[in-house]
């Protein structure tokens, strides 16, 4: 399963896709919700000539978000609809909070088909010396001008009662008025909370659009981009050609720079880490370097199609995909696992997941495995296990306080000859190998043994297994489990008299073929192991609650390469039934 220089860059997006579709689920003014599904909206954000070519993230809604609703309400079960009103409501609310009006009566009347956000600017002044400050934009296509127009003086009417200082400036032929924050000004973090307690800047554009920034020099700089094909994101060969590569019905786009994001993330939450170096993510000289997502409806979610492209000037190397039925050992994996993977190379896969996994302080490596058996696996074993494991394979686990997984595997020569090595050099380090029967099946386990920390109340003799791994052969497969729990379910399947292949795996009638094969995530469960293992997790979700509760699973793939593209495709299922 060559994910190699893929996964990394669909997790990424993956966020992206999630929170900008259920922004698009929010509303068309066709009288049939449902033929937003079938025909999509507009098929290109005119929004793209104020969008400098170096923005870090373009997310478009290409239809008005209360058509979309109309799509979401339509497509919820009676009994769920006054609840999933409410959700709606609440997150018209959170968009316009602070601003002093109101969603339904100042916004819509004069909203239009296009709603284009962008990071545009790591750092809007380019002085580190004074702090990062993200250039946040927005713009808003306007139905009717006059309107739109009215609503912006009665914004910026509040902001002076409430005491702002208003300043207004001519450039480029437009009215800019704006208000920066006063020194003092409590600082808000990023977003919507950010633009309307601090500064914020507007101007209305040929009566077409209302452009909306955190800083009057983020409008400047959206001013002089449209003049200016060479600057502009509407004029980039990526993007136009990236777009010819992706279905035409759509409702959202979004834009990638991943040389950007990397960066930004560098800076933000993640600081500390190791840095993850695009050279990390692929082959050498063959990098993933910007990508457009274009994302569509169906009645249980939202598809994103993905094509990504190389640094410009390079090629990538072309790379068929050979995956044509789902792999046999998938039905192996217990239900609801929180992710499951499975596909025909497993060195690719970890290659593609490991600069960001070490990136993640809170979900080191030895959280996965545990760190006796971490440390077992010193690089060579590790990569004679990895190249073994090339012959289908199938991956599942759960993440929690202690993280459970299962692998099943093509049984190989090379696979046997690591395996044994790992056998052998745990017993030379201390760990017990020793040998149950499970189900019947000859099965190897990994121990080690401890001292309870306080002897005098220890019951028994005070000493306590921890068990590291299991490890049995079944046919022609190997299976490899960190509980009994798991193995045992795995080998429940291989004895029964049919095969079930998982839930969610009626959902690749979605996906075309041959491809490299599939990641799933089942959320809930995910959600779960999150909330446990990262406390700053907790934040995130009360603020994306709204969003988040509808989510029911992530599945992905991969459709190989050509010299110009890496193109691909994510589902996004959601529950309203």
């Amino acid at each position: 399963m060559k994910f190699r220089t893929f996964f990394i860059p669909l997790a990424v997006v993956s966020g992206f896709v999630f929170v900008v579709g259920l922004a698009i689920l929010g509303g068309l003014l066709l009288r049939n919700p449902l033929s937003l599904i079938d025909q999509g909206g507009l098929q290109t954000p005119a929004a793209l000539q104020f969008i400098p070519k170096q923005s870090t993230v373009v997310a478009s809604v290409l239809a008005r978000p209360d058509k979309l609703t109309d799509v979401w309400e339509y497509l919820t079960a009676p009994k769920l609809r006054q609840q999933t009103q409410r959700d709606i409501e609440q997150i018209q609310q959170t968009l316009v909070a602070g601003t002093g009006l109101d969603y339904e009566q100042d916004i819509l009347p004069w909203l239009g088909e296009e709603i284009t956000a962008a990071v545009v600017s790591a750092d809007i002044d380019q002085d580190p010396s004074n702090g990062r400050k993200p250039g946040y934009f927005v713009a808003l296509a306007c139905k009717n001008h006059q309107v739109a127009r009215a609503t912006l003086e009665l914004f910026w009417q509040n902001r002076a009662v409430a005491g702002d200082a208003l300043t207004f400036e001519d450039f480029a032929g437009n009215r800019l008025i704006y208000s920066l924050a006063r020194e003092g000004t409590i600082s808000t973090p990023p977003g919507i909370a950010e633009t309307t307690a601090g500064n914020l800047a507007t101007t209305l554009v040929a009566h077409q659009f209302v452009l909306v920034a955190n800083h009057p020099e983020v409008l400047r700089q959206a001013l002089t981009a449209a003049q200016s094909n060479d600057t502009n994101l509407a004029a980039d060969y990526r993007y136009r050609s990236a777009l010819r590569a992706l279905p035409k019905t759509r409702v959202g786009l979004v834009a990638l720079n991943l040389s950007a994001f990397m960066q930004r993330a560098q800076s933000t939450e993640l600081v500390g880490h190791p840095p993850v170096q695009l050279s990390n993510i692929g082959e050498a000289g063959d990098n993933l370097d910007w990508g457009l997502v274009s994302l569509g409806l169906t009645r249980k979610g939202i598809l994103g199609d993905l094509a990504f492209t190389a640094t410009p000037g390079q090629r990538l190397v072309p790379r068929m995909a050979t995956l044509t039925d789902l792999p046999k050992f998938t039905s192996y994996l217990p239900e609801k696992l929180a992710v499951a993977a499975v596909g025909l190379d497993l060195n690719a896969l970890w290659s593609a997941v490991r600069p960001l996994w070490q990136r993640v302080e809170t979900a080191p490596i030895s959280t996965f495995l545990g760190p006796d058996l971490t440390t077992l696996l010193d690089e060579r074993l590790s990569d004679d296990f990895l190249r073994g494991a090339s012959n289908h394979f199938a991956l599942g686990l759960n993440p929690g306080q202690s993280t459970d997984w299962l692998m099943a595997f093509g049984h190989n020569r090379a696979l046997a000859e690591a395996l044994q090595h790992l056998k052998d050099t745990a017993q030379t380090e201390g760990i017990g190998v020793n040998t149950l029967a499970l189900r019947g099946y000859t099965t190897t386990a990994l121990t080690r043994l401890s001292v309870t920390p306080n002897l005098s109340q220890a019951p028994g003799r005070g000493v306590v297994t921890h068990l590291l791994g299991l490890h049995t052969e079944v046919n022609d497969m190997d299976l490899m489990a960190s509980s009994p729990v798991l193995m045992d379910a795995a080998l429940k399947a291989s004895q029964g008299n049919e095969l079930t292949a998982p839930a969610w795996s009626e959902e690749l009638s979605l996906f075309q073929r041959p491809n490299e094969g599939y990641i799933h995530i089942y959320w809930p469960k995910l959600q779960s192991g999150l909330r446990q293992q990262i406390a700053r997790f907790r934040l995130w979700e009360t603020a994306a609650k709204p969003v988040l509760k509808h989510l029911q699973g992530v599945t992905l793939t991969s459709y190989g390469r050509t010299e110009e593209f890496q193109t691909g495709r994510v589902f996004l299922r959601l529950s309203n039934q």
